[in-house]
């Protein structure tokens, strides 16, 4: 790798490119370092160094890589796509809108650009322009799969339902794994699923974690909130040791905030724990999935629960996994979409579950609660027609 006693940059950033795809990446990471400190990487290398960055969760490193490639090379649309996607990574939505276009006028033809501009555009709430530019890649490239799940989803959060199930059926001839893709085309069809892959719940809530107060409250007129810990009061449960279940942003957080002495936020969704984390009121807060096991043993004196049963078809596995970090006499609050017709449980359109009361309490009777109160309420508006609910207090025998 050294011509006359001199390193061949050419060969060493090769020597790299072959190291990262062995998988032996600080090997490559350092490689690249080296030549950077010399000024000897090229743009691609600049990339490169980038995206192993990137890979290991180094944004910062990422970022001042890709922004040398781009200073050595303005034209390398892959590192303006990858700059976006950091852009769309710490929700500067704007931002990522802004480099995605730059990267797609050098390179029209980028595909995975048009798909990763329809996602910054989806999550900033224009959906006409996601719409269009998940129709661009898959123009460019028909059985893109994020692009056809993409635009499928986009579909059927428009109550499109027609158009959202004939791309999903397309998606799944083409990749019959895809779970979240069988998952939403199965609520489309009203058909039966215990519960949504986490990879489906993860990425909805991930995508509206920059809009979400603004879209609840402003535009769904969201009070459920405010009804649960109304609820929860009148029976004297806000007290002690607490968790926000699905904590989301932190919507309600301010409310316990005074009678509790430790408050927990427990989410699946990384980027709904960044916004929580700003609004200050948690004293900690957690990323997990609520049928995985715990990343702690919590013995709480309440747990709450906000418009999350509603992604639960196996209730009686969520209350389970409840139970077991309450302490004997802890209160679970928890919000549901009524289910008024028929009994059991439905899987609706929208993806959510509609439980019937029969059903919850069925399910809480199974794990060793005891109902204190219930309250029919409206939970929401949705295309402007009230969604009706259910409100619960049990208590942990």
């Amino acid at each position: 790798f050294a011509r006359g006693g001199v390193e061949d940059p050419r060969l060493m950033e090769l020597m790299a490119a072959a190291k990262a795809e062995l998988g032996h990446v600080s090997e490559a990471v350092e490689i690249y370092d080296s030549l950077a400190s010399k000024q000897l990487l090229s743009p691609w290398g600049c990339y490169n160094l980038g995206r192993l960055h990137q890979l290991q969760g180094r944004t910062e490193a990422a970022e001042e890589a890709y922004q040398q490639a781009l200073r050595l090379d303005g034209t390398l649309a892959p590192a303006w796509n990858n700059l976006g996607l950091l852009h769309l990574e710490r929700g500067d939505l704007q931002g990522a809108v802004a480099v995605f276009r730059r990267a797609l006028q050098l390179s029209p033809g980028f595909v995975e650009g048009w798909n990763n501009l329809g996602v910054a555009l989806d999550e900033a709430g224009d959906i006409e322009g996601a719409e269009a530019a998940y129709k661009k890649a898959l123009q460019l490239e028909p059985d893109h799969i994020s692009a056809l799940f993409n635009l499928a989803h986009l579909y059927q959060r428009s109550s499109r339902y027609e158009e959202a199930q004939g791309l999903l059926v397309k998606l799944l001839q083409i990749q019959p794994s895809h779970q979240e893709a069988r998952f939403l085309l199965a609520a489309l069809k009203g058909e039966m699923v215990a519960r949504p892959p986490s990879s489906f719940v993860r990425r909805l809530f991930d995508g509206v974690a920059g809009r979400f107060d603004e879209i609840l409250q402003d535009q769904l007129e969201y009070r459920t909130p405010e009804q649960l810990h109304r609820l929860l009061r009148e029976v004297g449960a806000v007290k002690g040791r607490g968790l926000d279940l699905g904590c989301g942003t932190g919507l309600g957080s301010l409310l316990y905030r005074p009678s509790l002495g430790l408050l927990i936020g427990g989410d699946i969704s990384p980027k709904m724990l960044k916004k929580a984390r700003e609004k200050g009121a948690y004293d900690h807060l957690l990323a997990f999935d609520l049928f995985a096991p715990w990343p702690v043993s919590l013995k709480l004196d309440l747990v709450y629960a906000a418009d999350v049963m509603v992604y639960c078809g196996e209730m009686a596995a969520a209350c389970a996994r409840v139970r077991e970090n309450l302490v004997r006499g802890g209160v679970f609050g928890f919000s549901v979409e009524l289910l008024k017709e028929g009994e059991g449980v439905r899987l609706l359109p929208s993806g959510r579950y509609a439980h019937s009361r029969r059903a919850v309490e069925a399910a809480l009777a199974a794990t060793g609660f005891e109902v204190i109160k219930q309250v029919e309420t409206v939970l929401r508006k949705e295309g402007g027609a009230p969604v009706e609910g259910l409100l619960v207090a049990a208590r942990a025998g």
